[in-house]
């Protein structure tokens, strides 16, 4: 592949890793290659790119030196607070937009590789560290589910300012979880990407497809962790997926942008990785929308 090649690399070049799942490759990959529809040269290349990456031993030692440069970059910022005298009253907080797959499910790359997108836990599920020497205690645990739309909320909350509201933001504060509190805590968390809307409960992650884009997944994370099997159509889960797809069209019905809302007719804002499932749906018309919003005023 030709990957490029950071100065960790070496370290890794011929090492096994068996943290990196060995599977055959999504077919959903191939699929889309002679899907005559797909005729974008980028994302051709994208799919041409996840299909040879897989199980490629050169991809997984790049996989492996970047995470470890992200480790470097973390322990710089750090050491650099503690030499500004700033790590005792600077609160640290590490997390990513999303996770990306390397071998998971025959996946590699962004979860909207395949179409649609697949919503497995692997790229779900995001780290996120809190840190505040003497504030919040080392070592605290907590298995509360967390959305990203949480974090702004709870950082306003944590400096003193939780009596700020965000202009239609399902958010929490998790700052009791923060200090070890035992607090009731939501029982779901939700996300979207693009054609695909998701909601996750200790039980059960549900995917729910934009019409015409694809069929339904549910997963029982009680009897299959790894999402092997896809339970939507098993009668016997009928009542579980009525009350979860209630729940998940109660959530954006309340929190959804209309105008950008990609499930109802409106623009995205930035791209789409596949405009043409929205053009077909709502008319030639459609287009993505890059919008530059004004500046930030007090």
């Amino acid at each position: 592949m030709g990957p490029a090649r950071n100065r960790y690399y070496k370290d890794y070049v011929g090492k096994e890793f068996p943290s990196f799942p060995r599977t055959a490759y999504n077919e959903n990959l191939v699929e889309q290659l002679i899907d005559s529809q797909n005729t974008s040269p980028f994302f051709i290349e994208k799919l041409r790119q996840g299909l040879a990456m897989h199980n490629d031993p050169e991809t997984m030692a790049n996989v492996a030196s970047q995470n470890t440069l992200v480790d470097d970059g973390v322990g710089k910022v750090m050491a650099a607070l503690k030499q500004k005298g700033l790590d005792k009253n600077t609160i640290v907080i590490l997390s990513s937009d999303q996770g990306n797959f390397y071998g998971q499910h025959g996946l590699w790359q962004h979860a909207i590789v395949t179409k649609p997108s697949s919503m497995y836990e692997t790229a779900m599920h995001v780290p996120l560290i809190v840190r505040h020497s003497g504030s919040i205690p080392e070592g605290l645990k907590s298995d509360a589910l967390i959305g990203q739309y949480d974090v702004p909320v709870t950082l306003l909350d944590y400096i003193g300012y939780g009596d700020v509201k965000l202009e239609n933001s399902p958010g929490l504060s998790f700052v009791p979880l923060l200090k070890g509190k035992q607090v009731k805590w939501q029982d779901a968390v939700f996300a979207e990407q693009e054609e695909t809307r998701v909601i996750r409960t200790d039980s059960f992650t549900y995917w729910k497809r934009l019409q015409t884009t694809g069929e339904h997944v549910l997963y029982d994370l009680n009897k299959d962790p790894e999402q092997n099997t896809n339970v939507y159509n098993d009668p016997a889960y009928a009542e579980t997926i009525a009350m979860l797809d209630k729940k998940l069209e109660e959530f954006f019905s309340k929190y959804s942008d209309k105008e950008y809302d990609l499930w109802n007719g409106g623009v995205a804002k930035g791209s789409v990785d596949r405009p043409e499932v929205y053009r077909r749906l709502y008319g030639d018309d459609w287009r993505a929308k890059a919008e530059i919003k004004p500046e930030f005023t007090e």
